[in-house]
C-alpha cells in the first residue's frame, strides 16, 4: 500500500499539466501552494481525500 500518489492537474495561469506527489496521510482536506512546473507562477491547491484516494483536486491561481 503507497501512501503516496501521483496526481495531474493543470495549471490555471498556463494551462500546462502538472505532476503531484500527494501523501494521503497528511489529512482528509489539505491545502497548500506550488509552483507550476512549466511558468513556475504560484498555484493553491486543495484536496479532498477519503482513505487512500485523492476524490477532489482544485488548482487555483494564487494570485487572483
Amino acid at each position: 500500500m503507497s501512501l503516496e500518489q501521483h496526481e495531474n492537474f493543470y495549471c490555471p495561469h498556463c494551462g500546462e499539466s502538472n505532476d503531484l506527489a500527494v501523501d494521503v496521510t497528511g489529512g482528509s482536506f489539505q491545502a497548500f501552494v506550488v509552483d507550476c512546473g512549466v511558468c513556475c507562477s504560484p498555484i493553491k491547491i486543495r484536496l479532498k481525500i477519503s482513505g487512500q484516494d485523492v476524490i477532489a483536486l482544485d488548482a487555483i491561481k494564487e494570485n487572483g
